[in-house]
């Protein structure tokens, strides 16, 4: 296996290089295309095709998941959309745009996005209830939450009307879960249960996934409210669910809630049972956060069942990770519970270098805080400044779109004006030349009657003479 390493990996790293150049091409393509093409609706097209194909890149390359070309084509997608007015078009960019500057955790940009691809829905045809959920979990992660609540509650009434019972679920455990922000764990409660009824009755693939997650929600509050024994019966069925699944990730968290239940109940056996599940499933995924963290609780669970030895065996090994990572957060706690170890077991031989460690990490961890915090309020600086030079250019877009339509709309008065002008001056010169001729045909039949009368005048003496 050994031999074969490096020719898997050197294969591994040529088709994500050739995938990686296909999709350059392919933007490369569609990027000429859209900017020679003429007709309005293909522009449109191929603005969206551009921003899928972005979208659709390798998950590892930076470029492919380049948010602002995203924007950029979205929004002249959108400026082209406005003069065809398609609204689900406007919808489906704007909504995109959204996600995009969620991503990029500027949730206002997000939000206001998310409310004009609303906006762009015609009355009485909103069924889309995901769009108004991407509104809500915006509002949630802003801390909103009554306006969250709001918008997952309009969510819900569309997917009612849809009978979308996997989306009804799911809207049920995401609105109990923000009242388990609001303090209000007796209603986050009821909307799990809601949520887990409406689960059992959907016949959705992926119900029963969605069904566990609403059991683990609901233990987590009612651990927190002492009901161990209903949260166990949650977390017990949630597992046996991920485990139909193989769902390695939703595994690890289980177990490691189930350790934390059977802890708070005394129970150390089962606790250091599913701790352990934690640890291996951990490894299994290289998480480095769940095997630091399960590795804590294990060694505490050990220690209160006088197996000390055990536990410092764990955090021994838990440290070395942990120093090899610098991750002073989890050497501070893994030292710190080192420490009552050493001290129950009346170990002197190394006890100073652990409390020095433990200080050192201590210091570390609030000098890495402030560096997060700096580093916070550099970035959110960075992008503001970004966003108003984004905003600047919009509006120096905008302006001189503005600009070139009054030009336009000066040209087309200037035409039609020379038109009607054109026009009064064909009318006044065929009516006049159609009165002169009016005219001349009038004096010429004057002149008839007269001569008619000088002929019939000698005849009429030569009768009157011949008379007489």
């Amino acid at each position: 296996m050994s031999k074969l390493q490096p020719i898997i990996t050197l294969l591994t790293f040529f088709l994500s290089f050739s995938a990686l150049t296909n999709t350059n091409t392919q933007i490369d393509s569609l990027k000429s295309l859209f900017w020679k093409e003429t007709d309005t609706h293909k522009k449109i097209d191929l603005a969206d095709h551009l921003i899928t194909t972005y979208r659709s890149g390798p998950i590892d390359s930076n470029f492919y998941s380049n948010t602002d070309s995203v924007i950029k084509y979205a929004w002249l997608a959108i400026r082209l959309s406005n003069h065809t007015k398609e609204r689900p078009k406007l919808t489906k960019l704007f909504w995109r745009i959204g996600g995009c500057y969620a991503e990029k955790h500027d949730l206002d940009s997000a939000i206001v996005n998310y409310k004009k691809a609303i906006s762009s829905i015609k009355p009485g045809a909103d069924t889309i209830p995901q769009l108004r959920m991407n509104l809500g979990i915006a509002y949630k992660r802003k801390g909103e939450y009554h306006l969250a609540l709001d918008s997952y509650q309009k969510s819900l009434d569309i997917a009612k009307s849809l009978k979308d019972g996997l989306s009804v679920g799911y809207l049920y455990d995401g609105i109990g879960s923000l009242y388990n922000e609001l303090k209000q764990p007796d209603k986050a409660l009821e909307y799990y249960a809601l949520s887990v009824e409406a689960l059992e009755n959907s016949s959705h693939p992926f119900a029963n996934s969605f069904k566990a997650q609403a059991f683990i929600n609901s233990a987590t509050v009612m651990i927190e409210k002492g009901n161990t024994d209903s949260a166990r019966t949650n977390l017990l069925m949630a597992k046996d669910i991920f485990e139909g699944y193989k769902n390695e990730r939703a595994l690890a968290f289980t177990y490691a809630t189930l350790g934390q239940v059977f802890y708070k109940e005394k129970d150390f056996e089962n606790s250091i049972k599913y701790y352990k599940l934690t640890q291996n499933t951990a490894r299994k995924l290289n998480d480095v956060s769940a095997i630091m963290s399960s590795s804590l609780y294990l060694a505490q669970s050990l220690h209160s069942t006088k197996r000390s030895q055990e536990a410092l065996k764990i955090i021994d090994k838990a440290l070395a990770i942990a120093k090899e990572k610098k991750l002073y957060s989890d050497i501070q706690k893994l030292s710190g519970v080192k420490l009552d170890v050493m001290k129950d077991l009346n170990i002197k031989n190394g006890i100073h270098e652990t409390i020095a460690l433990h200080l050192a990490a201590k210091d570390s961890v609030f000098n890495v805080e402030n560096q997060k915090t700096f580093l916070e309020m550099q970035t959110k600086y960075e992008t503001v400044q970004k966003e108003k030079e984004l905003s600047d250019k919009n509006h120096a877009l905008s302006l001189k779109e503005n600009q070139l339509l009054k030009e336009k709309s000066r040209t087309q008065t200037v035409i039609l004006t020379f038109g009607f002008l054109l026009i009064l001056v064909t009318l006044t010169v065929f009516i006049f030349r159609a009165r002169q001729r009016r005219k001349h045909y009038n004096q010429l039949k004057t002149l008839r009657q007269r001569l008619m009368r000088v002929q019939m005048n000698p005849h009429f003496f030569f009768n009157a003479l011949n008379s007489i």
